[in-house]
C-alpha cells in the first residue's frame, strides 16, 4: 500500500509527467465521473476487484494522460461520501471487499482526492454477476480460465487455480444441469434456517449457452503443459497424452478426490523421458504428501505454490498424492465472522434440514474439524458432535450433491440460532 506521505511527492511528479507514467502494478490513477455519479461509483468497484486480485492503491480524482498539476488533479466533488463508496464496494462484490478509502486535500480541482487501499485478498473477486479483472502492469485484464493459466505458470503461483476448482465443486459442479427444452438453473439463495436450488422460469436465457462453455473450459484447466514439463492443477479423473522429443508420455490420474484425500497418477510412454511433473499446492491444505512409486518424496509442498518433482520418468511409474482434507469455517464477509459457512478441503458442505435451530459452530477450526463425525453408511457425510443426532437427517453434506428444492442450511450464525425458515 502506498502512503499518504508518497501520494503526495508523487502528485508533484505531474508537474512534468502524465500520471500514466507513474502508475504501476500497484498503483492506478482514476478520473471521477462528474457527469454521471452512478458511473464514477461503478468504476470504483470495478478498479477495487482489479486490484484485489492483486492488492494496491487507486487515486480518485486525477486524470492519467495530462500534465501539469492544475490539469491532471481535477478533484472529486465534495458531495461524494467515502461511507458510500465503502457500501457500493462492499454490496457490489463477492467475496465483500472492505477497502479503506482515505481524503487528501489539494489546491487543485475541488480540493479533495480520494485515495483507496485495496487489500490483497484469495483470489478470485468478481462483481455480483461474477465478472473479475486482475491487475496485469498498467491495465486490468479480465479473469477468464485462460489468464488465470497463464498467471499459475509464469509466477508460480498455484494458488490462481484455488479459484477454478472452487467454482468447480461449489459453482458449476454444484449447479442444477440443463434439462429438456433449455430448463436451467439460475440462482440459489443462502437463508440461514432454510435454502435450496431452483429451475429458472425462464427458457432458454444466457445460462443455457454459458452453462456449456464453462464445463468445455475445464478440460483446459485440469493439465498444463510448457518446455519444463507437465503442470497438475485439478485432482480428478482424467488422462493426459503429449509427445516431449519422440516419446509419447500418457498420464491417467485416479482418484475419488475431494470426497477422498488421495488421487494417483500412472505414466506409461514409448521411452524414459527426462521432465519436471508440477503439482498444484492447494492454498488451504497443510501437510500435503507425494510419493513416487511406494517411496515418500522430500520435495517442497508449501500451500499455493507448485510441488515439483525432477526426474526421468518411465512406464509404470506411479505417483501417489495425499491432500488431507479437514474442516474450517468460512466467514461470509469480515463484518460478520459469527456466520460462517462449513468447508472441507474445497468442497462447501450444508446441513440437511431439520427443524431445530441451527448448530453450535465451534470458534476454531481445530475445534471444528475434531468434532465432525463421519457417518458409516457414506464417508462423505458428517454429522457435529455437539449435540445429539435426531431421528430425522441432519447430517452435512456437500453442496454439489443436493439436487432440486431441497432444504440446505449453508451458513450457520451464533447469534441467530433460532432461525428456522
Amino acid at each position: 500500500m502506498r502512503e499518504l506521505s508518497e501520494i503526495r511527492s508523487l502528485l508533484d511528479e505531474l508537474e512534468l509527467q502524465p500520471a500514466s507514467q507513474v502508475e504501476s502494478q500497484d498503483l492506478d490513477f482514476k478520473e471521477w465521473d462528474t457527469r454521471i455519479v452512478d458511473k464514477a461509483v461503478r468504476s470504483v468497484v470495478q478498479v477495487a476487484i482489479c486490484m484485489a486480485n492483486g492488492g494496491g492503491t487507486v487515486v480518485l480524482g486525477v486524470e492519467d494522460k495530462a500534465i501539469g498539476r492544475a490539469k491532471a488533479i481535477l478533484g472529486v466533488p465534495p458531495e461524494v461520501d467515502v461511507n458510500r463508496l465503502k457500501k457500493a464496494v462492499y454490496d457490489c462484490t463477492d467475496p465483500k471487499l472492505t477497502p479503506v478509502f482515505q481524503e487528501l486535500a489539494v489546491p487543485e480541482g475541488t480540493g479533495r482526492i480520494i485515495v483507496m487501499q485495496v487489500y490483497q485478498g484469495l483470489p478470485s473477486y468478481t462483481d455480483t454477476s461474477g465478472q473479475g479483472t486482475i491487475r496485469i502492469g498498467k491495465e486490468c485484464k479480465p479473469l477468464t480460465g485462460t489468464l488465470r493459466r497463464k498467471i499459475m505458470v509464469e509466477t508460480g503461483e498455484a494458488r490462481y487455480g484455488d479459484w477454478i476448482e472452487k467454482l468447480l465443486y461449489n459453482g458449476i459442479g454444484a449447479a442444477l444441469p440443463i434439462v429438456t427444452g433449455g430448463k436451467h438453473f439460475y440462482y440459489a439463495n443462502y437463508h440461514l434456517g432454510a435454502a435450496m436450488k431452483t429451475y429458472s422460469r425462464n427458457m432458454f436465457t444466457c445460462c443455457s449457452g454459458t452453462y456449456f462453455q464453462n464445463i468445455t473450459e475445464y478440460q483446459n484447466l485440469v493439465y498444463f503443459r510448457d518446455n519444463g514439463g507437465l503442470y497438475v492443477n485439478l485432482y480428478l479423473p482424467s488422462e493426459v497424452e503429449w509427445k516431449a522429443g519422440a516419446a509419447m508420455i500418457k498420464i491417467v490420474q485416479t482418484t475419488d478426490y475431494p470426497e477422498a484425500q488421495t488421487s494417483s497418477l500412472k505414466f506409461s510412454m514409448d521411452k524414459p523421458q527426462p521432465f519436471d511433473l508440477k503439482l498444484r499446492v492447494p492454498s488451504w491444505s497443510q501437510g500435503m504428501r507425494i510419493d513416487v512409486n511406494g517411496a515418500a518424496q522430500s520435495i517442497a509442498a508449501k500451500s499455493g505454490m507448485w510441488a515439483t518433482i525432477t526426474r526421468t520418468w518411465q512406464t509404470g511409474d506411479k505417483v501417489d498424492i495425499t491432500i488431507p482434507l479437514y474442516f474450517r469455517r468460512a466467514p461470509i464477509d469480515r463484518q460478520h465472522l459469527h456466520r460462517v459457512a462449513l468447508v472441507r478441503g474445497p468442497v462447501v458442505y450444508a446441513q440437511e434440514v431439520v427443524h431445530k435451530a441451527l448448530s453450535v459452530i465451534p470458534e476454531s477450526d481445530e475445534e471444528l474439524d475434531k468434532l465432525m463425525k463421519p457417518l458409516d453408511k457414506d464417508p462423505a457425510l458428517f454429522l457435529i458432535g455437539n449435540e445429539e443426532p435426531v431421528q430425522q437427517r441432519d447430517a452435512f453434506m456437500p453442496y454439489y450433491r443436493y439436487p432440486e428444492v431441497t432444504n440446505y442450511r449453508m451458513y450457520h450464525d451464533s447469534e441467530m440460532r433460532r432461525t428456522l425458515w
